[in-house]
């Protein structure tokens, strides 16, 4: 039984002020022509501003209604909920698909409910609404819990229990951030609701397989092939399923003998952070992704990671927006309500105190230090082989290179890019995706700008570009402490009549980052190469150097011509990490071998 006693009156008047300043605020509609807008100018956004805005809003109430309990906020549950029963469909109009091949239907079939991510979402905000207000709700007229019933029972439980839906997994097909997506979404609403025992039972079993399926098909070390983004769609909801099943008395034993594994999952957003809200990022995730919740720090508990534990706590505790105001996943914001005092204790009492001890200890040893020592091994390397991911980071450096191939989820054609960030700001930088359209998956995918190799940090040879597809891949030839280097040639449209592409990168001893390139030809094959780098700081030139904002200095040695494009950002969600403009370095290669020095910018 929910406990307000427990919540921070700080907290409790958050949630609260939130839920007010929406009293007088309308539920936005839905009609007919919002849902087939998708099928016929393949704008998703204009739908789903309305379409989430509902969820959040319901969300809130429910979550001013546990902490103020006083019915000040139950007519607008009631009206949440039943405007979310009566939608003729939950699943998103890019996803209005259906099994006998009816695909891109411009409006949903009640009679027909599709298991996509964010049906399953809103079933289970509706079972957490049902589990969390039942008395309530039972005591103004039993017809609402009914409908919740009926509704969930109807789109999601009993088709989850009758049916096979892609994203459950087959052991053969791989799997995706769906698979834990969606599982844990229909755990959570057969948990919550009344269901009959031999049903349940039916869910948990299948549920458990899918999740075997999307663990055997992680790497080893833990890696994300999505970003730091999907990390909380993937990792994070596999934690959470596991809690679930944990909470319903399943064995768990396959994934704790393979806790190494599962601790590696866990720290993988610990890994690729850069400082602050920025992270290594590529394919559709952006470089702030958002920080930690409660579910990092929990999944660090689960897995003995202290060191995620710490890194959760402190991002969480340092947070404005802990109860998570945006977030539709109502289970998300209630174990954070729950869970709000252990994290904060645990962040005085081990954070903090670690912090402390710290900064004593190096006052007192200052004198005694070894300055020689300390710069050996100063580099941290992380190597992600599952991806083809290396990470070097070294005091307010962050150097990431990515080798893999052009075939990961949500992937982009940027086999071989960089990332790099010097005095925690962003020097080469990855766009991420714009705002999800139709074209964004389908067979138009790489005509977008942001897919492409050339809007990475990559060479462009005889006006051609990467290609995506499994065989498109690096070959890793060396991997050291401080640098790696691959043959990237194989990654390219076979038109460029390239024969080798061989880049090094390395972060060296006196804290610059080196990138050579070189290029080898077939016979009779052109000899045009065309570097770019993309850049969020305008781009300056001052005696010979580039400068990028207040961050890096680059020095290019062997180039023809060099020049800056400006490029306007207009869309919503890249806007988001880059204000008003990005820019692309062009530099045209003189011969076949080009090199980049980047340094620190001296001064500020």
């Amino acid at each position: 039984m929910f406990n307000s006693e427990n919540i921070s009156e700080q907290t409790k008047n958050l949630l609260i002020t939130q839920a007010d300043n929406l009293m007088s605020v309308p539920y936005p509609v839905i009609l007919a022509s919002d849902y087939s807008r998708f099928h016929k100018d393949g704008n998703r956004v204009a739908f789903e501003d309305i379409y989430f805005k509902r969820r959040h809003m319901l969300n809130t109430f429910i979550l001013a209604e546990l902490v103020d309990n006083k019915g000040n906020y139950t007519e607008r549950i009631i009206d949440g909920l039943f405007l979310l029963c009566e939608e003729s469909g939950w699943q998103l109009p890019p996803h209005n698909s259906y099994s006998d091949g009816l695909g891109g239907q411009p409006y949903a079939d009640v009679t027909r409910p599709v298991l996509d991510l964010f049906s399953c979402e809103t079933g289970a905000l509706l079972a957490m609404a049902y589990f969390l207000l039942k008395e309530r709700l039972e005591q103004i007229s039993p017809i609402i819990l009914t409908r919740i019933n009926y509704e969930v029972m109807e789109r999601i439980l009993i088709p989850y229990h009758n049916s096979f839906v892609w994203w459950m997994g087959n052991g053969t097909d791989k799997t995706c951030n769906w698979t834990p997506w969606c599982t844990q979404n229909v755990l959570i609403a057969a948990i919550c609701l009344d269901i009959p025992e031999d049903m349940l039972t039916i869910i948990l079993s299948k549920a458990y397989k899918s999740l075997t399926y999307f663990f055997n098909d992680y790497g080893q070390d833990g890696c994300c092939d999505e970003g730091a983004l999907y990390y909380r769609h993937a990792g994070l909801c596999l934690w959470l399923s596991l809690e679930l099943l944990k909470s319903q008395n399943q064995d768990l034993k396959f994934f704790f003998d393979n806790i190494c594994k599962l601790k590696n999952i866990s720290e993988y957003i610990m890994n690729v952070h850069v400082s602050g809200p920025y992270y290594i990022n590529y394919a559709d995730c952006a470089p702030n992704p958002g920080p930690c919740s409660i579910r990092e720090f929990l999944f660090g508990k689960m897995t003995g990671s202290t060191e995620l534990m710490n890194f959760a706590a402190e991002d969480y505790c340092n947070n404005s927006d802990y109860i998570l105001s945006e977030e539709i996943n109502l289970l998300y914001r209630y174990i954070s309500l729950i869970k709000e005092n252990e994290i904060r204790e645990y962040y005085q009492k081990t954070v903090c105190t670690e912090k402390k001890n710290t900064d004593i200890k190096n006052t007192d040893t200052e004198t005694n230090i070894d300055t020689d020592a300390k710069k050996k091994n100063c580099i941290k390397k992380i190597w992600y082989e599952s991806t083809g991911l290396a990470i070097y980071k070294k005091d307010d450096i962050c150097l990431a290179v990515k080798g893999g191939h052009n075939n990961d989820s949500h992937n982009h054609n940027d086999t071989g890019s960089i990332t790099l960030y010097m005095k925690d700001l962003p020097v080469l930088i990855d766009l991420g995706v714009e705002s999800y359209t139709a074209k964004t998956f389908s067979g138009d995918r790489y005509s977008i700008w942001t897919m492409q190799s050339s809007y990475h940090n990559l060479p462009e040879v005889n006006g051609c570009m990467e290609l995506p597809g499994p065989e498109y891949k690096a070959k890793i030839l060396e991997n050291t402490s401080n640098s790696i280097s691959m043959d990237i040639a194989d990654a390219y449209d076979k038109k460029g009549g390239l024969k080798n592409l061989f880049r090094k990168v390395s972060l060296t001893d006196t804290d610059a980052v080196t990138l050579e390139d070189t290029f080898i030809f077939g016979d009779n094959a052109e000899h045009s190469v065309t570097e770019n780098f993309m850049t969020y700081y305008k781009p300056q030139w001052v005696d010979n150097k580039l400068y990028i904002g207040d961050a890096a200095q680059i020095v290019i040695e062997d180039y023809e011509d060099c020049y800056i494009e400006e490029i306007p950002i207009t869309d919503k969600r890249l806007s988001k990490s880059y204000k008003e403009h990005v820019y692309r370095i062009r530099v045209k290669a003189r011969s076949n071998n080009l090199k980049l020095t980047i340094k620190r910018k001296e001064g500020k």
